[in-house]
């Protein structure tokens, strides 16, 4: 089933597409009058065109300054004649809460665009970039504008004629039977073997189709088959009609709720700041009938420190009327706030002699079944991915009385390794690791380690050659061919965009294990992404960059995470600090906020005065954007200081040049001036021609917003006079702004018309 987003208005192109919205936005309003009558029992409607008419004002007062700010108006007011047009044909409805609740939020946004439009001189969207530009525009798609939206559905989801129309449309995508998202999420594919479960199995069908919202968790050891049964049980016929959408994210590096929270807005492909992604998120998952899939939700949940917080995201989660919730997790308990659907699913045990055989029948065959595989089966303990790993070996030509005898010496080497249970599914993959395919290949092991490395996978592509290269191995990919035989990796999406993944269990097991591949392989595969992100530096225009590292971003944090937590050498940690500040602005790019991996690089460059400013600079910009203008200044003055001592003159201004932009934002405009001049002066010394424009610009602004006109026209014209990359976005700029009697340099209209709405 396809996963529906909120549809995103195109913003207009041209001029006279600006004008038709303003003279759409008068018809708007003249709707919301026309329907105040027809309302008259329901005054919260009234007061919804009263924001509407708050938008009018502020769209009017800004065609004169501001045309970017304007687009951004237009759209809500496009917005908004949708809803009330859906007024008109809702008739009298009960949902009094839910239009209450509308008012509010579109007068708490006017609020905001007030307050933008005060601060417009101030944001320097034109010189940025698209950064900025975007994140807002992001902030009225994902978080405000569908809002409403979702409001106007509840609404009319109470009319019974309506809901007619909608069953007859759920039957409708029902039969296309596709499963996807704005992200193209697509689940796991259904399993080819699941043995001995089916009682767990009816029992979770005949709890999830109920007609109201259910909970469940699949509880079992690891390897026992949790991740199988929740992937059949997605599959299942009845269940794809039941649920509109299904949704499957596996929570493997995912070690407490905020990375949670990041993975499931990536998987629903949400762009939001950290305090705007809950809410996202929520309103998504409410728009249709859902299944979401937790798997491997011990990751979160286990640890102490964490529980709390994770709990409180997962009863958030369940409280949604129209989703249903289904975890795995390791082990016997559950989280026991959440309110879990009766009667509880029996966790999952180990597989009977019986059923390990038919599994070693179906991978290896009849001829695979032997006094050796029987006894070798017993030790296993009925682990299904045990069972599973040896049946592969089996497959692949590794002779049973090899393997029982390898049994008896791994099982010796790490019999005091965790419960019985985990210890029995060590064993199983320390078959494979210690398997003669392996143990031929010197260099399997080190490949293994690198990939266990990283959550996300590897791509299986071009990419390789590169890691090889970094490795320092040789026949990379007979190497993959081996690992792939002996059950290590798997190749998942192989028709569409093919990735090397690791199972959990697998994963966890190398890096226990392999300490001394671990060790060896990290700073090379570290190496290796380095190589990357300096490459593409900031060019996220480049669809190239942008498709090669937007795949890599949670591996990329995870390796450097791991890599500042070891003793790290002082050689080479400029370009590892340099890799980690594009790392930090592409994260920034995607919607990935975590200041989890810079603060650990603060901590390692404290005596390392240019490294720690770039850090610093780094986690300001991070502030700045999440709109923490405190700890922002703070940390752009820091960075400033250690620029100036280390003599980084361009580096230094740019700080000074955040500095005062944030200060603007702040009000503080004497300061903020102070910043700028210092900044531009720095600029002048070093003849960047770029930064100069910028501050004269910000200078120029600051002294209109004064009234100072005749400073203001100095600052602004030297700007025009400056050559550079956007000559063009300052020209725009400087024709909106309300000065007449400048003699602004003329150009023909021509040549910069479509820059007039940036």
């Amino acid at each position: 089933m396809e996963a529906t987003h909120p549809q995103q208005l195109e913003p207009p192109n041209a001029g006279g597409r600006v004008d038709a919205a303003f003279d759409l936005a008068s018809t708007v309003l003249a709707i919301a009058n026309d329907t105040s009558g027809f309302f008259t029992n329901f005054p919260y409607v009234g007061a919804v065109a009263s924001v509407i008419q708050q938008f009018l004002t502020i769209r009017d007062e800004m065609r004169a300054n501001d045309a970017r700010c304007r687009e951004i108006v237009d759209k809500v007011l496009a917005r908004s004649e949708s809803i009330c047009e859906d007024l008109v044909s809702i008739g009298e409805s009960n949902a009094r809460d839910k239009l209450g609740k509308l008012e509010s939020r579109l007068t708490a946004y006017a609020g905001s665009l007030k307050k933008y439009q005060g601060r417009s001189w101030w944001k320097k969207l034109a010189n940025r970039g698209l950064e900025d530009l975007n994140t807002k525009e992001r902030q009225l798609d994902n978080f405000e504008i569908e809002f409403t939206r979702k409001i106007i559905i509840e609404i009319r989801t109470e009319q019974a004629e309506l809901l007619a129309e909608l069953k007859q449309s759920r039957v409708t995508q029902d039969q296309a039977g596709s499963q996807s998202n704005g992200a193209d999420h697509v689940i796991p594919p259904k399993p080819h073997i699941m043995l001995e479960r089916d009682s767990q199995l009816n029992q979770a069908l005949e709890i999830l189709l109920r007609p109201e919202p259910t909970r469940i968790a699949i509880r079992g050891g690891g390897g026992f088959g949790k991740t199988t049964l929740a992937r059949t049980i997605l599959h299942d016929p009845k269940i794809n009609k039941r649920f509109q959408v299904r949704y499957f994210l596996s929570c493997e590096g995912m070690p407490d709720a905020d990375a949670l929270l990041l993975g499931l807005g990536t998987m629903l492909g949400i762009k939001a700041v950290p305090s705007a992604m809950l809410a996202s998120i929520l309103r998504i998952l409410q728009m249709s009938t859902t299944l979401l899939c937790l798997d491997n939700f011990e990751t979160p949940w286990e640890p102490l420190e964490n529980r709390t917080k994770v709990v409180e995201l997962l009863e958030s989660i369940a409280d949604i009327p129209t989703l249903s919730v289904m975890i795995t997790i390791r082990g016997e308990q559950r989280p026991s706030t959440v309110p879990w659907s009766e009667p509880p699913l029996d966790p999952l045990s180990t597989l009977s002699l019986k059923g390990a055989q038919e599994i070693v029948v179906k991978i290896a065959g009849k001829d695979a079944i032997n006094q050796f595989t029987i006894q070798l089966l017993e030790a296993i303990d009925g682990i299904p991915l045990a069972i599973t790993l040896v049946a592969t070996l089996l497959r692949d030509g590794e002779d049973s009385e090899s393997l029982w005898t390898r049994w008896s010496t791994d099982s010796t080497q790490i019999i005091n390794v965790g419960d019985d249970r985990q210890s029995n599914l060590d064993r199983s993959i320390s078959l494979s690791v210690n398997s003669s395919r392996m143990t031929k290949n010197p260099n399997a092991r080190l490949l293994l380690a690198a990939l266990s490395l990283l959550p996300d996978g590897f791509p299986k592509g071009d990419a390789l050659e590169s890691l090889q290269n970094c490795l320092g191995v040789s026949s990379i990919h007979t190497i993959l061919q081996t690992l792939c035989t002996v059950a290590l990796v798997q190749v998942i999406n192989p028709d569409t965009s093919p990735r090397i993944q690791m199972l959990s269990p697998i994963r966890l097991f190398c890096q226990h294990f392999l300490a001394q591949e671990i060790a060896d392989a990290l700073p090379k595969t570290v190496n290796y992404y380095v190589c990357i992100l300096i490459a593409a530096g900031n060019n996220r225009d480049n669809s190239v960059n942008y498709h090669k590292i937007t795949p890599e971003v949670k591996n990329m944090h995870t390796i450097f995470q791991k890599l500042f937590l070891s003793e790290i050498q002082k050689d080479g940690l400029a370009e590892l600090v340099r890799a980690l500040n594009y790392l930090t602005d592409w994260s920034t790019y995607i919607g990935y906020y975590s200041k989890d991996t810079i603060q650990l690089a603060l901590t390692k460059t404290q005596h390392i005065p240019f490294c720690h400013a770039q850090c610093l600079f780094s986690i300001a910009k991070l502030y700045y954007w999440e709109a923490d203008f405190a700890h922002a200044l703070e940390h752009f003055q820091e960075a400033a200081n250690l620029f100036q001592q280390s003599r980084e003159v361009i580096l230094q201004a740019e700080a000074l040049e955040y500095l005062g932009d944030t200060l603007c934002i702040m009000s503080e405009l004497d300061k903020a001036e102070d910043a700028l001049k210092t900044s531009l002066k720095l600029y002048i010394a070093e003849n960047h021609i770029h930064g100069q424009e910028d501050v004269h610009y910000d200078l120029g602004l600051i002294y209109l917003g004064r009234n100072q006109l005749q400073d203001a026209e100095i600052y602004l014209t030297r700007a025009l006079e400056l050559e550079s990359t956007y000559p063009m976005a300052i020209q725009s700029k400087l024709k909106n702004l309300p000065i007449k009697h400048w003699n602004l340099p003329e150009k023909p209209i021509m040549q910069w018309g479509k820059e007039l709405l940036c």
